[in-house]
């Protein structure tokens, strides 16, 4: 009988670390984050902007009212930043409460941005003027009207660059 009283004590501290385990392997506590963007001059909302949490994968989009949500944010203080093509980019630090939302706006100003030049060749593929191994030229419409009147493509470029 104490054999079989020391068998259920020890299934019983197996089943009590198994249990501890499993309580400690449970996803860290979460919240989320949630805001607008807009833009700094007009406080126009801004849509397509993507929001991201600095160090990790978790992303979303504004909407069309420049609303975002990001789920499942680990508790703590964490870097969020707003990215959009012709805006600077935007970093905010905020501290995230498991279980609760954490309000958090931008306000993104405007900013030109260089494109790099288009070279257009007979092979196969994009390339930047820059990377271009052959010879590249340049030709302004502007330039080339002042010399000659122009009647089609295949003129404006006759006989005008190598």
């Amino acid at each position: 009988m104490s054999h079989r009283l020391s068998i259920t004590r020890w299934a019983a501290a197996v089943t009590s670390l198994v249990l501890a385990g499993s309580l400690g392997a449970q996803q860290a506590p979460t919240g989320t984050i949630s805001g607008k963007v807009i833009d700094a001059a007009t406080k126009l909302p801004i849509s397509d902007v993507r929001i991201s949490l600095v160090g990790t994968m978790l992303a979303a989009p504004t909407n069309k009212d420049g609303e975002y949500r990001l789920l499942n944010v680990r508790a703590g203080s964490v870097t969020v930043a707003a990215l959009r093509i012709g805006y600077k980019s935007v970093t905010q630090t905020a501290t995230v409460t498991a279980g609760t939302t954490t309000n958090l706006n931008f306000e993104m100003s405007t900013s030109a941005i260089n494109l790099s030049e288009v070279v257009v060749t007979g092979t196969a593929g994009n390339q930047e003027r820059k990377a271009q191994s052959a010879l590249v030229a340049s030709v302004t419409a502007a330039d080339i009207i002042k010399d000659a009147p122009v009647t089609n493509v295949a003129n404006l470029l006759q006989s005008r660059v190598p």
